[in-house]
Formats: structure tokens, sequence, C-alpha cells
């Protein structure tokens, strides 16, 4: 199973694709994409630092009551 440091680096790796991907219409879906799941493996990251199981799962709403049932300033990504 990845560790912290994995999923920084893969959302890390993620957030550079979609900073690249923004600027053309073309590839703003693929932009949107990537910037999902960095917020998807950043999530993941926090669950595994609590040492939770991570849910095989790509909705962020889920993973981000997770987060927020550990630590309530996750709250504040709601909007």
């Amino acid at each position: 199973m990845p560790g912290i440091h994995d999923w920084l680096k893969k959302a890390s790796s993620d957030l550079m694709a979609s900073k690249k991907l923004i600027d053309d219409e073309k590839t703003l879906d693929c932009s949107v994409f990537h910037t999902h799941q960095c917020a998807e493996k950043s999530l993941k990251a926090f669950i595994v630092f609590t040492h939770k199981p991570i849910p095989k799962t790509h909705d962020l709403k889920f993973l981000l009551e997770l987060c927020i049932g550990t630590d309530a300033e996750f709250a504040l990504l709601k909007e």
C-alpha cells in the first residue's frame, strides 16, 4: 500500500499536469481530471496519515467526510 509521501508525490504530479493543460480549451477536460486526481490523492494521503484504511473510491465528498471525521478543519474545504 502506498505511503503518505507516495500519495503526495502522485498528487503533485497531477497538479503539475493540470496546470499545464488548463490554458488550452482542447485539454480543459484533462486539466479538470488531473485536478480531481490531485484532490483525491491528497485526501488519501491524510487518511494514510491517520492510519485508517483507504476506501476504493473516487468520491471526493466521501473522502472529505472521512477526513473531517478526524480533523474538523477539513470542513473548510467543503465550499
